[in-house]
């Protein structure tokens, strides 16, 4: 059965995500700790930004507090807290100082809701027949490849001791004239941060909630779909490789360049990094080719000859870990300030 190209990607993404994070078995400890986020629109997506006269450019900082039990995370404008013991969930709303208490089972029962608004397994764990149609009239999936190389390079980044790998996703179209989008990231890779704590609360979140089979049942057709086929199977195979090179280490620093390749191209890394000046074409060849074609009557003589397109980098993302700390946060960080007003979910 074929797979659209969304869940494809979606799936692939989850595995880039685990590989990057790496794998932890040892025993969580309390941990505070703040993550800078940053993400740059780059051709046609930062000159649509601009001409709405949006920024290209934003960051975000969110900081993160969790313990065997309870997780608090902060943004500039809200927080959540997760408490597992008393099964709350709750949202703060720092502008208008209120705090919206649910329950899991109001979660769940939202959850139930949305499954069923945009369609989710039948009772006996088959996809509906509309999901089914969808899927036999989607194009054939792209390839999909993986890859890790270490630079060689060690650095120290925030204090932490890390080793620099090269990462690359790619996503090669069925299509003659589709090209493939490739997600290339450089990582900061350390041993010094445990996130066990973390990855043992989500899991744990993640089967108080009830999803967790509808989870696993959805990544096991998936990823039995996908395995049907041989390249995907090379693709797993080279996820896998890459990730045994990356072992139990945490991405203390990401930066990840979603990048556009055409057809009949190969990815440019030095390129997507910004170390080689594009030779033509790309967004700005684009928007000139618009331009020629809007005034037809120009003068012959002032035309340059048609540069070839290159590939276009759509968006590039950063992310850090700060000021991380294993310690136990405390108890006050997961309770309803006083001067709030409570709502209930």
């Amino acid at each position: 059965m074929r797979r659209s190209r969304a869940s494809l990607v979606v799936a692939a993404v989850s595995v880039l995500a685990l590989i990057a994070t790496g794998a932890v078995a040892t025993q969580g400890r309390g941990i505070e700790m703040k993550e800078v986020a940053k993400l740059s629109g780059g051709g046609m997506t930062g000159w649509m930004a601009r001409r709405a006269g949006m920024p290209d450019e934003t960051e975000t900082e969110t900081f993160v507090n969790a313990a065997a039990t309870k997780k608090r995370v902060d943004t500039d404008y809200d927080s959540t807290i997760i408490d597992l013991e008393n099964e709350l969930y709750i949202t703060l709303d720092h502008d208008d100082k209120t705090a919206v208490v649910k329950t899991f089972d109001q979660l769940r029962a939202e959850f139930e809701e949305m499954m069923e608004e945009y369609g989710g397994e039948g009772e006996a764990g088959e996809e509906e027949p509309e999901m089914e149609e969808e899927m036999e009239a989607a194009p054939e999936p792209p390839k999909m490849s993986f890859s890790v190389e270490p630079t060689g390079r060690r650095l120290k980044h925030r204090g932490f001791n890390a080793e620099e790998f090269y990462q690359t996703i790619s996503f090669e179209s069925s299509e003659p004239e589709g090209g493939t989008m490739v997600l290339f990231s450089i990582l900061y890779m350390t041993d010094e941060i445990d996130l066990s704590t973390l990855e043992q609360f989500d899991r744990a979140f993640a089967e108080a909630l009830g999803d967790a089979a509808y989870s696993a049942g959805q990544a096991k057709l998936s990823m039995e779909a996908m395995l049907e086929d041989p390249e995907m199977q090379d693709a797993f195979a080279d996820a896998k490789e890459a990730g045994d090179q990356l072992g139990d280490r945490v991405a203390v620093y990401t930066k990840t360049y979603m990048v556009s390749v055409p057809a009949g191209k190969e990815f440019d890394r030095e390129l997507a990094m910004g170390e080689k000046k594009k030779e033509g074409g790309g967004f700005g060849g684009f928007m000139k080719k618009a331009a020629g074609a809007a005034n037809p009557m120009g003068d012959p003589a002032e035309e340059d000859e048609e540069a070839p397109v290159e590939q276009q980098t759509s968006f590039e993302f950063e992310s850090e870990y700060r000021d991380f700390e294993h310690k136990n946060p405390k108890d006050d960080k997961f309770e309803v300030p006083s001067r709030y007003k409570v709502e209930e979910g």
